[in-house]
């Protein structure tokens, strides 16, 4: 039941190796869940140490059968234990834990995921879409754009450029978002992208990249 936030390069990118923790849930000695996360320490002015917290990028990956409830109550209790003092677990990529009963007073947002199954075909594929985006597959499906995989680094800062273009865009339509700086954008790619788990994709029209789809791979 893993995803790429369960592999520690995708936190390596801007966290240090000594702040990483790996947790393995067991059950009747038995592994039954697992999670990766950061053990962070909240400072005070820089130097005074206040309280430590714990980091999960996803919720863990669990055996079938294996209720998300018991879990959290498993990982509560691990973190009372050993000091901590709060717990953050973001939704990417995960179950949906937001009717959690146990949960729920503590949650302060949720992130919209989808699921394309692209394992049918075209015409299904297409049925599904608005007709807006129908149309816009179709156009640019006849205007000769050509598909490039992402070949060094200097190829992968284009990606940034592209994200920094449809920022501004959307932060003209009121969703304002920044963009990080260069240098993470170095690390993603030495730790994520050059060797995976990651893939870049560029659409190129007339050898001019036009768009690009960062992306993470798993499973089979």
């Amino acid at each position: 039941g893993g995803n790429p936030f369960h592999t520690p390069e995708v936190l390596l990118v801007s966290s240090k190796p000594e702040d990483l923790i790996y947790l393995v849930f067991k059950k009747n000695g038995e592994a039954v869940g697992a999670a990766v996360g950061l053990s962070l320490e909240k400072s005070l002015l820089k130097f005074l140490k206040v309280s430590k917290m714990l980091y999960l990028p996803t919720v863990p990956a669990a055996l079938d059968g294996v209720h998300v409830d018991d879990l959290f109550d498993a990982l509560i209790a691990f973190a009372k234990g050993a000091g901590y003092k709060t717990i953050e677990v973001e939704p990417r990529w995960g179950e949906d834990f937001s009717g959690h009963p146990k949960l729920k007073p503590y949650m302060e947002r949720r992130l919209l995921e989808f699921t394309i199954d692209l394992r049918q075909g075209d015409e299904d594929l297409l049925k599904a879409m608005h007709q807006k985006h129908r149309k816009n597959v179709r156009k640019s499906s006849g205007n000769g754009l050509e598909l490039a995989w992402c070949a060094n680094l200097e190829e992968f800062l284009k990606l940034r450029d592209m994200q920094q273009s449809s920022s501004e865009r959307s932060a003209g339509k009121g969703n304002d978002y920044g963009i990080q700086d260069e240098g993470y954008y170095i690390e993603s790619y030495k730790k994520v992208y050059e060797n995976g788990p990651g893939k870049v994709m560029f659409a190129l029209k007339d050898g001019e990249i036009v768009a690009a789809l960062a992306y993470l791979a798993f499973g089979s």
